[in-house]
């Protein structure tokens, strides 16, 4: 009974320090996901800044108003300014992320659904898609410009 007694202590010791490692993973997890936000919003204030000069230099692009970061519906739109090119209206609608990957390009077509829908008088404007990254592949810069996206990467500024 003494051994069993035993067991039964260490399962328990075992259980407990189970769940304290389980509980400091997770306080692992919620912190390196609040660092990753911070560098997200982090490159996201710097191309407010820097994407104007990039867009008109490389691009013929000139934002006419200060770019935002606006909520429609379900969708966080990054970065959102009027500009024109050629002397046309358009509507820079960019995402922001630290490394390019498919999935981006994706959810970046579904945020330029989420504008298009909220504004009505995107008719008379194109739309230029523009993703602001750290890092991207050669596949994923070549998808993006197979798909019209002007992919910037933050070495560039």
């Amino acid at each position: 009974a003494g051994k069993v007694g035993e067991l039964a202590d260490a399962q328990k010791r075992t259980e407990e320090e189970l769940r304290q490692l389980a509980q400091a993973q997770k306080n692992t997890q919620q912190e390196v996901g609040g660092i990753a936000n911070t560098l997200g919003y982090m490159l996201e204030n710097e191309a407010y800044r820097l994407l104007p000069k990039v867009l008109a230099d490389k691009h013929k692009i000139k934002i006419s108003n200060k770019a935002i970061r606006q909520q429609i519906g379900n969708e966080e739109i990054n970065l959102l300014a009027e500009g024109t090119r050629n002397r046309k209206p358009v509507l820079i609608v960019g995402e922001s992320k630290t490394r390019l990957a498919a999935k981006d390009l994706t959810q970046l077509k579904k945020k330029i659904k989420a504008v298009e829908s909220h504004y009505p008088f995107i008719a008379k404007r194109e739309i230029v898609p523009v993703m602001v990254v750290h890092f991207a592949r050669e596949k994923e810069l070549q998808r993006a410009k197979d798909e019209g996206v002007i992919v910037i990467q933050s070495f560039e500024w």
